[in-house]
């Protein structure tokens, strides 16, 4: 029995000819985008507006805010909402880019132990909130608070820690003795 192979001997297109028609096929879906669709204008959709509340601080002055744009467009700080009530602000700069930072001072006279409700509002009207459910004098940093925070810290991490080291060879030998 004979069999032969027969090779087709239609023609390929060559490499350069798919190369070229797929970029001819990607120039033509541009250009159709560019013509019906909205490929120019990505940056219709409203601002994204994200402010994060990094520290609040109340002084007998009144209240200082430490905020940080954490959203990809710009904010612009229109007014400042405190308890229901508007009130004057000091801003360093009322624009705060991407990743920025502001600090916001206000000489409201806040009550120690009752709440406070802050809101930002934007230029585009959206508000942002911060609530500090009980007011109290921020303390200061000196040398009483530090060693406060020390003793707090050898109590609660150290001192555990030490005793539990103490105890494992007795807990290790008493685990031996019962197996």
């Amino acid at each position: 029995m004979n069999t032969t192979t027969t090779t087709d001997r239609t023609s390929k297109l060559p490499r350069w000819a798919l190369v070229l028609g797929a970029l001819t096929l990607i120039l033509v879906l541009l250009g159709a985008f560019k013509i019906f669709g909205r490929l120019t204008d990505l940056r219709a959709i409203p601002p994204v507006e994200a402010v994060a509340f990094e520290r609040t601080v109340l002084t007998e002055d009144g209240v200082e805010m430490y905020i940080r744009n954490d959203g990809p467009d710009d904010v612009t700080v229109a007014q400042l909402l405190i308890n229901d009530a508007y009130w004057d602000f000091d801003i360093d700069d009322r624009t705060i880019g991407r990743l920025e930072t502001a600090t916001i001072t206000s000489p409201y006279p806040w009550e120690e132990g009752l709440p406070l409700d802050l809101t930002l509002v934007t230029s585009t009207g959206v508000t942002i909130s911060h609530v500090i459910e009980v007011a109290a004098l921020t303390p200061e940093a000196d040398g009483d608070t530090l060693l406060t925070f020390t003793l707090l810290g050898l109590y609660i991490g150290v001192i555990p820690v030490g005793l539990g080291l103490f105890a494992f060879p007795f807990l290790r030998r008493l685990s031996r003795a019962r197996l």
